[in-house]
């Protein structure tokens, strides 16, 4: 008899296609340099490719950990920094992952970066349905959001007020 029939697909062993929590965070730090392209070019594009990417990392049952790894590796020569206590604070973890030479390369973090970490925070909040810690969370990055008042952050900002809106809408008293 032949190997292979002609038509006839074999079954293949499943393959697992989550993304570990370090490939999820070096895509999340991946991300970074695309901000940083649409902060030099002044393009929106890159914003909306690094916002496609969120759908498929939120599945990502090691979001937190990955999360945790990107907020030390951005803010790796930044240990003080109000912004990152303000994320570690939301992730109510301290990050533990080594600073591998992963951090912004002129000492400065790009608000776009912040943004898009607490961004992707708000959606595992959401997801973890922890709704009144993501509604504190969610007000406070909304004050943080205006007080920038940057163009390159407009994607950014309206995915945080749409989750800021999500949350409000979780908590009670609902309307009738």
């Amino acid at each position: 008899m032949a190997d292979k029939m002609e038509g006839v697909e074999v079954a293949s062993a499943p393959v697992d296609s989550a993304p570990t929590a370090e490939q999820l965070s070096q895509s999340i730090i991946a991300n970074f340099a695309l901000l940083d392209q649409a902060v030099a070019r002044f393009d929106g594009r890159f914003t909306l490719r690094v916002l496609r990417s969120i759908s498929s990392m939120r599945k990502s049952p090691q979001l937190l950990d990955a999360l945790s790894t990107a907020v030390a590796s951005l803010y790796a020569s930044h240990q003080d920094s109000p912004d990152k206590r303000f994320l570690e604070s939301a992730l109510q973890k301290t990050s533990s992952a080594p600073a591998n030479g992963n951090a912004s390369k002129d000492g400065d973090v790009l608000p776009e970066s912040f943004i898009y970490l607490a961004v992707l925070i708000q959606v595992y909040l959401y997801d973890a349905q922890k709704y009144s810690h993501g509604a504190e969370f969610s007000s406070a990055l909304v004050d943080r959001v205006r007080e920038y008042n940057r163009r390159t952050l407009d994607s950014l900002a309206a995915k945080s007020y749409f989750y800021y809106h999500l949350f409000h809408e979780q908590l009670d008293p609902k309307p009738p």
